[in-house]
């Protein structure tokens, strides 16, 4: 009986409880199966142009709020560190330098170790048309934390027309403390697209002797010319400047490589941008990166006729086989993310992580069966050390039922057998 409804069970916890500097991104692991993982320091220098073989750099970085050190102070918690950014000319040997604090103070205790959360400093510094060579020095003002990146930063000499390249900009977040230029928060990362994010684009251009800009823009996958998102539009050029955000349906797209491509016309001036980038579902649960080792779960909450149809054929037929099983149960099928599956596999790794042991994995344990179906529980009453009776009960309160259940430790909580299951209406 407990083990039907896992569809409505799960949407329903879902509904109530419920994602050239230096290498930005690590991608070495995925070969291996494991997810890309993003540096807990990304830099950025965005040039734009000012005319007059003048540029204004903007010095953006985003910090890892898990890579920051807190201290406890007056009832928040709060993190101190400076950056420091060297550029060198190549030719005449100038040296330009920025340095500046940054705080963050924040509430929540879990925060403080999120590795999803990042959080913005930016400054900026006026210099020449060059070859620069730039060092980044970022310390920590309250712990040991100490970095340092280099880069080549290439600023055009004068041209009558220049182009700023795109950046990837977070369009669901509030204004916080980022330059007026940008009319969405930016992200510091260049080449990859968070997964399941509203995000927009942002192209800046100088054009010193035109009155309007052409921008034909383009997103494709990179193995296809079909264009996945177009626009074509004319723009006036006030005060040298053009400024404009495109909000492409990111929220629609598969992980995978793409294409930004760019043709620009001003005058009888144009210019070509093209910007590989990736789609990059960083947080992706392990158990769902391996067909293989994904479809084994799905035997917990299907019949054993319909899960020996759903194994059959050789890799890609399984493979086809999977998404056609987790699209049917998706509640949002205008997206790309669909949450019943991702919250099947968190469960998943989660009960790997607690119940597994080498040769055994979690979810095919007792306690892990009921985690994966069911989700945290309610309410845990957890007398496993008692030395007379040791054992577990788990309640879940769900909307028309309580659900009870009884595991008894073993080998000194190493492992957990299910020895009672109850069933009672609501109270």
């Amino acid at each position: 009986m407990w083990l039907r409804s896992f569809g409505i069970v799960l949407f329903t916890c879902l509904l109530l409880f419920g994602q050239n500097a230096y290498r930005q991104v690590d991608r070495s692991h995925d070969r291996a199966g494991k997810s890309a993982s993003i540096n807990p320091i990304l830099f950025r220098a965005y040039p734009v142009a000012l005319g007059e073989n003048q540029y204004k750099l903007y010095l953006m970085a985003d910090i890892m709020y898990d890579y920051l050190q807190f201290t406890l102070r007056n009832a928040g918690y709060t993190a101190n560190f400076r950056i420091q950014v060297d550029l060198v000319n190549e030719k005449s040997n100038a040296v330009y330098s920025r340095t500046w604090e940054s705080t963050l103070l924040i509430s929540d205790f879990e925060k403080t170790n999120s590795r999803e959360d990042f959080f913005l400093t930016t400054d900026s510094i006026s210099l020449p048309a060059g070859n620069y060579h730039l060092k980044l020095i970022y310390q920590d003002l309250q712990g040991d934390q100490h970095r340092q990146y280099a880069l080549k930063i290439l600023l055009p000499e004068r041209r009558n027309f220049y182009a700023s390249p795109p950046v990837f900009c977070d369009s669901s977040q509030n204004r916080q403390n980022y330059p007026s230029l940008f009319q969405d928060r930016p992200l510091v990362l260049r080449e990859d697209v968070i997964f399941n994010k509203a995000l927009s684009v942002f192209l800046n251009i100088f054009a010193d002797s035109s009155s309007s800009v052409n921008v034909k823009f383009n997103i494709s996958r990179e193995e296809s010319a079909e264009a996945l998102f177009r626009a074509d539009t004319a723009l006036a050029v006030e005060n040298r400047n053009v400024r404009i955000s495109l909000y492409p349906p990111f929220l629609k797209w598969d992980e995978g490589d793409y294409l930004i491509s760019i043709l620009y016309r001003a005058g009888r001036d144009s210019l070509w941008q093209k910007l590989p980038f990736h789609i990059t579902w960083f947080n992706k649960p392990r158990s769902i990166r391996d067909i293989e080792y994904a479809l084994k779960p799905i035997q917990l909450i299907v019949p054993e006729d319909f899960y020996k149809k759903l194994t059959k054929g050789n890799k890609q037929e399984q493979q086809n086989a999977f998404r056609a099983f987790w699209k049917e149960k998706d509640p949002t099928p205008a997206t790309a993310f669909n949450e019943v599956e991702a919250e099947f596999y968190s469960r998943v790794d989660t009960a790997d992580m607690r119940w597994g042991k080498k040769g055994r994995n979690g979810w095919r344990t007792d306690p892990g069966k009921i985690y994966v179906i069911y989700g945290k529980p309610s309410q845990i009453e957890d007398l496993s050390l008692s030395p007379v009776n040791p054992y577990m009960k788990w309640t879940y309160n769900l909307p028309d039922q309580q659900l009870r259940f009884t595991f008894r430790a073993l080998d000194g909580r190493k492992r957990y057998r299910l020895i009672d299951n109850q069933e009672e209406p609501t109270p």
